[in-house]
């Protein structure tokens, strides 16, 4: 148990997501409301299809869930980092046209929506 709770402190003590320690205390515990809601909904659904029985499994089984969870989350959080420090390195003129081609794809996007939307007459019918 020492382990996993060294393994949990490094993973919360290596991320800070403002760099101040009062917002990010507030963002952590609001992560941290919404994993283990999620864990508990996942834990349920083991419940209800019979993968655990009894209240130490489904202790055990939110346990590990939460746990992956958080793992899944620094991972996710390390590769957003990653990118981020792959897209700094582009040079300037690199980074004007890809913002340009994403803003002028997004602009074609909702203009098609639009026009689709005035062809078809409603959003309902083009989903149907």
């Amino acid at each position: 148990m020492r382990k996993v709770n060294a393994l949990l402190i490094f993973l919360i003590s290596s991320v800070s997501i403002t760099g101040i320690s009062f917002v990010d205390g507030r963002i952590w515990e609001i992560l941290f409301y919404i994993l283990g809601m999620i864990a508990y909904a996942i834990v349920g659904i083991m419940y209800s299809i019979g993968l655990i029985k009894g209240r130490k499994e489904g202790s055990d089984a939110y346990a590990f869930v939460l746990f992956a969870l958080i793992l899944a989350g620094y991972g996710f959080y390390k590769f957003l980092e990653r990118v981020r420090i792959w897209i700094l390195g582009w040079p300037l003129y690199v980074k004007i046209i890809v913002i340009s081609v994403l803003g002028v794809a997004l602009i074609l996007i909702i203009v098609y929506k639009i026009l689709l939307y005035k062809h078809k007459g409603s959003l309902s019918d083009y989903y149907e």
